[in-house]
């Protein structure tokens, strides 16, 4: 059981990026930016 509640945001553009580069290395940069930008 936890007496603290932590929030936080959603990932933006940019740190949504990073995440998508550590899983899908294969993707060039303008393919790493598109699929950041679909994705929420």
């Amino acid at each position: 059981r936890f007496d603290s509640v932590i929030t936080f945001g959603l990932p933006d553009h940019q740190d949504r990026q990073k995440i998508i580069m550590q899983y899908a290395k294969h993707l060039n940069k303008d393919e790493l930016a598109e699929f950041a930008s679909v994705s929420e």
